[in-house]
């Protein structure tokens, strides 16, 4: 009986073919060209095809670096995929087994994950002013302090009470919290939409 050996590296340049560039987050995918003959030149029908595993793990330049793990496209399938990686750039290579031999490696491809967006913003109940004007009572006029305080959103401005470039009187003063606990002593006024 005639053994058989699956063709090698370099007569399989076309076994493996992966998407090069941007992956979905977190997999890898992979599609494979099964080869069609032996090395011995013989021909290779994809049913005599019984997996085709895959390494994927560093790059080290164009070459497979360090393996990280492997997967098996199971028969003679011809795509296959790994979930659950880091974001990164990952090169794959694959070997395929027909009739109890493998193959040697296919050539190197790779693929990146990239890190995915991050969740929105959650707002604040309360908006921070850094310069609150302060109304003077003893002087009667507005200076702008350095009190760092914050306001709460939707706090009612008092459109009779306006310091100049749409600063406005704060109508409830409990809606203003300055820092150190300190509460206000006087009006204070804050950035409004009101025109």
């Amino acid at each position: 009986m005639k053994e058989h050996k699956l063709i090698g590296t370099r007569a399989l340049a076309l076994l493996a073919m992966c998407a090069v560039g941007i992956a979905k987050a977190g997999t890898l995918n992979i599609t494979v060209i099964p080869a069609t003959q032996y090395e011995d030149g013989t021909a290779l029908s994809v049913t005599d095809i019984t997996q085709t595993r895959v390494e994927y793990g560093s790059c080290a330049g164009a070459a497979f670096g360090t393996k990280a793990g492997e997967y098996v496209i199971a028969g003679n399938g011809t795509t296959g995929s790994k979930t659950g990686l880091a974001p990164g750039t990952y090169c794959q290579r694959a070997y395929t087994t027909a009739k109890g031999k493998e193959s040697g490696a296919s050539n190197v491809v790779t693929a990146t994950i990239d890190q995915s967006p991050p969740r929105p913003p959650t707002i604040s109940a309360t908006a921070t002013a850094a310069l609150v004007p302060i109304y003077n009572k003893r002087y009667d006029y507005w200076a702008m302090g350095d009190q760092v305080g914050t306001v709460k959103i939707g706090a009612e401005c008092d459109a009779s009470q306006s310091f100049g470039n749409n600063y406005y009187a704060v109508k409830d003063p409990k809606a203003v919290t300055y820092y150190a606990g300190r509460r206000p002593r006087a009006v204070v006024a804050v950035k409004c939409g009101l025109t």
